[in-house]
């Protein structure tokens, strides 16, 4: 299963969600090593790229466009960006989700198929 993550806070922030959201995604891929997972976030952190991404082959990070405002790029533009890469799963891991989300039909998971 493709899983992606709105990981801005993962990338950026130290304490409180940034620490919530690396405990999610490193738990995740060290124990359902089957799945993929993307981080999309705004901007890159080449160390916490080393150190939360590189250990896992199942996670890949996705920036914004240089040539796209970054807010921008987050609010309307990620949505394009989780139909590209199939993903069928999608979390929003500091309750920050694209505007038009509610737009975007993700296949339902029964628990079965998890």
């Amino acid at each position: 299963m493709k899983i992606g993550f709105e990981a801005k806070r993962a990338f950026k922030n130290f304490t409180g969600l940034g620490n919530y959201s690396r405990a999610v995604i490193s738990i995740m891929a060290k124990y359902y090593p089957q799945n993929q997972y993307l981080l999309y976030t705004p901007q890159d952190n080449n160390k916490i790229r080393k150190t939360l991404a590189e250990p896992f082959s199942n996670i890949s990070v996705k920036t914004a466009p240089v040539k796209i405002l970054k807010s921008y790029w987050r609010s309307f533009q990620l949505t394009k960006s989780l139909i590209t890469d199939g993903i069928e799963l999608f979390h929003g891991l500091s309750n920050e989700l694209p505007a038009n989300i509610k737009n975007l039909i993700l296949p339902v998971l029964l628990p079965s198929t998890i």
